[in-house]
């Protein structure tokens, strides 16, 4: 039997597995020396200027094999005020 694939928001728990996945998913194309650990993940998501992100993971039987992250962002168009998202950081697992 074939697993299903679960889209879900993100989870605390999650952090880990996510880390992992995308310093597995990074490593070989990186041209600078990122280490995407705890105090990474607090600069880029829980502390950054643009307010918490909207993430989203792929989850199959708790493991994490996609991430997706979308920065909150208003947009003022001739005085009205829009919400978007911008796209970040994504991974799948190969």
């Amino acid at each position: 039997m074939k697993s299903q694939i679960l889209i879900r928001p993100y989870e605390e728990q999650d952090k880990d597995r996510i880390l992992k996945l995308l310093n597995d998913s990074f490593h070989q194309q990186q041209h600078l020396q990122i280490i995407r650990d705890n105090k990474w993940w607090e600069w880029k998501y829980e502390n950054s200027v643009f307010g918490k992100p909207i993430i989203y993971v792929a989850d199959v039987k708790q493991n994490i094999i996609g991430f997706r992250a979308f920065w909150p962002w208003k947009i003022n168009i001739r005085g009205n005020v829009y919400n978007s998202y911008q796209p970040l950081d994504s991974a799948v697992d190969k």
